[in-house]
């Protein structure tokens, strides 16, 4: 009996150690470090379809990271260009420093880790999943969140 008893309670154990943490709160808050200008912090509802709610939080990290990144570079890019051809244009000026402000996100060493983790063949269908799910959730929240610097930029 005593036995049994250590097996269910080193069982207990490990679950309790592997599985995720239940005190993940709704929302959950994200915050990023950027290269130069503003750091960047989000709210994260965590889906409820999501088995694997650390999976989900990782995949919103990669989506956000990488869609902010891409998409900050290429309209500093942009009105970089476009200022070489209309030096004397104060809307591009305007609209230049308003995007000078927003610098790339560093986390390119955890987006790697975690890309790297849940592309493993040993990873559950249901962590892959939410990984997944959660990086389409991150790509939604850049884009969203990209809208509103676009909204107030000058014509």
């Amino acid at each position: 009996m005593l036995k049994l008893f250590h097996v269910a309670l080193a069982s207990l154990l490990l679950t309790a150690c592997s599985s995720t943490p239940t005190n993940l709160s709704k929302p959950y808050k994200l915050a990023f470090q950027a290269k130069y200008g503003q750091g960047k912090a989000i709210e994260l509802e965590i889906s409820e379809n999501a088995a694997d709610k650390l999976a989900f939080i990782d995949g919103a990290k990669v989506g956000y990271i990488q869609s902010w990144n891409t998409l900050t570079l290429e309209r500093r890019l942009t009105l970089k260009k476009q200022i070489e051809i209309e030096r004397d244009n104060e809307s591009l000026k305007h609209n230049n420093e308003l995007w000078r402000r927003y610098g790339s996100i560093l986390e390119t060493k955890k987006i790697a880790r975690y890309l790297n983790k849940y592309s493993e063949p040993s990873i559950a269908a249901t962590s892959y999943n939410s990984f997944e799910h959660g990086r389409s959730i991150g790509i939604d929240l850049a884009a969203r969140d990209i809208i509103k610097i676009r909204q107030k930029e000058v014509e």
